[in-house]
């Protein structure tokens, strides 16, 4: 993933240059750099926006960042929880924002199988071709055992072109660590290299 929005992120750079009081800019540059492995300049970023927040401002503004930093430590349950709480509020924030592609994922990641599937249903429901949503419902459903549902998200996936394999996985989800991308090969009963 990291090759692919690098061009993305070297945009938003110029952008932000341009205009360092932007905050759609710093939001968007933000989580680019944290898709394209680049955590330390993403958090320095995180920190300064986490700065600038008035004190009445909601947190949840910061829920896609604060995320996918705790994702790429490594620490799925925060990410989940980071995810539940901007989930379960009213939906103010604009749409490009909402994250909920990582909150699946991280549910799945925090062994949330069940909560993985109920919010992937929810989402799949109006939006029955995403990959990103189908990769991890996929995943949790083997986990518990629900293979005909398990079969309907590979079919499913499989009518996208979306490879399922442990290459396109490792690169697709190259910002986390190691162990959360071994985590989701093994649910999808992927082999390693």
């Amino acid at each position: 993933m990291a090759d692919y929005i690098q061009p993305m992120v070297t945009m938003l750079k110029q952008n932000f240059t341009l205009f360092p009081s932007n905050i759609a800019t710093r939001y968007l540059l933000t989580a680019g750099l944290f898709y394209a492995n680049q955590p330390e300049e993403a958090r320095f970023l995180l920190a300064q926006m986490h700065a600038a927040l008035p004190t009445d401002s909601p947190v949840s503004m910061l829920a896609l960042p604060d995320g996918l930093d705790a994702l790429c430590r490594g620490d799925a349950v925060t990410a989940a929880r980071i995810y539940t709480s901007f989930f379960g509020m009213a939906p103010s924030v604009p749409l490009f924002s909402a994250p909920d592609q990582e909150f699946i994922l991280s549910c799945f990641l925090a062994d949330q199988y069940e909560e993985t599937l109920l919010h992937a249903r929810g989402i799949l429901a109006t939006s029955p071709d995403r990959s990103a949503i189908l990769v991890p419902a996929l995943a949790a459903a083997n986990m518990l055992g629900h293979q005909s549902l398990a079969q309907d998200y590979r079919q499913r996936l499989h009518r996208l072109h979306t490879p399922l394999c442990a290459s396109a996985i490792e690169g697709h989800y190259a910002y986390l660590p190691a162990h959360l991308r071994q985590k989701l090969c093994h649910a999808l009963h992927l082999t390693l290299p």
